[in-house]
């Protein structure tokens, strides 16, 4: 199990310190390390989940540090219903999107999968935004104490596990 994190670790550290090593020393020519998530991985899963194409599309996050929603969050049901939600963060930029993908589909039976449940505040999110009674809520997270957040009544499931395991997932 420890060594599982530290696997995980290891290369967030990396990045981390060519980062911030690339910006003390100001060089220009450094290139970015390539992202995880590239047009073919996401055809590959794709195709082995059968995802809807919707989902497909890659999304370029604005990189702004200011959290300032934009002024049509600001009306959005899913930022509204965010803002009464205890225990949660978000950046702002991501209801954009959110918005841009999810709101067509609201009225739809969904079952969505998060990974990371910390306090619980997205999967009751979620379940309150998605309307249709057969909406199903999964989060999985490597932390024990989240499967208190487990309420299989509501629709909402937590599952106790690691990402990385395959078989799991």
């Amino acid at each position: 199990m420890i060594g599982g994190l530290f696997k995980q670790l290891l290369p967030a550290l990396g990045r981390y310190i060519w980062y911030h090593t690339t910006r003390v020393f100001h060089r220009k020519e450094a290139e970015e390390p390539t992202s995880l998530a590239t047009p073919s991985s996401i055809q590959c899963l794709s195709n082995e989940v059968g995802l809807d194409p919707a989902y497909e599309r890659l999304v370029q996050w604005p990189t702004y540090r200011k959290n300032i929603p934009a002024e049509d969050v600001l009306s959005d049901a899913l930022y509204q219903l965010w803002t009464t939600t205890r225990h949660g963060h978000k950046w702002t930029h991501y209801f954009e999107v959110y918005q841009a993908v999810f709101g067509p589909r609201r009225a739809e039976p969904m079952r969505i999968l998060e990974i990371g449940v910390l306090e619980g505040s997205s999967l009751r999110l979620w379940k309150q935004y998605f309307s249709h009674p057969e909406t199903v809520v999964v989060g999985i997270d490597i932390q024990p104490r989240c499967i208190k957040f487990d309420a299989p009544a509501d629709g909402i499931r937590v599952r106790i596990g690691s990402q990385a395991d395959g078989t799991f997932l």
